[in-house]
């Protein structure tokens, strides 16, 4: 009788963390942004993603600072896009198709 209780006991705790995991547990992104967000370094043209979680982090904690690059330490960086179809980054807001493969941008870049 004891064992049973005991073994109930624990599935029950088991359930309970896995619901509270679940429920505590927050994506790296977003569904506007399910990679990432892209970005592009002047100073020494690496490309590189990072997730919307890591830059929100960065602008809590570097108030008033451009994103840094990865690669140089650099934060003459800026905003880019990838192509859906090349899968190029760019760093251009205003293309209306790639500048490496001439496939349309879709309308939500």
């Amino acid at each position: 009788m004891d064992r049973k209780i005991i073994i109930i006991a624990a599935v029950v705790s088991m359930l309970i963390a896995v619901v509270a995991g679940l429920a505590l547990h927050h994506p790296a992104n977003n569904a506007a942004h399910p990679e990432g967000t892209w970005w592009h370094c002047a100073a020494c043209g690496h490309d590189f993603a990072m997730s919307t979680r890591d830059l929100g982090d960065w602008y809590q904690n570097h108030y008033g600072h451009g994103v840094q690059c990865p690669s140089c330490g650099s934060e003459k960086t800026v905003r880019s896009y990838k192509c859906p179809a090349c899968g190029k980054v760019y760093p251009t807001h205003d293309a209306k198709k790639c500048p490496a493969c001439g496939a349309p941008v879709p309308m939500d870049q």
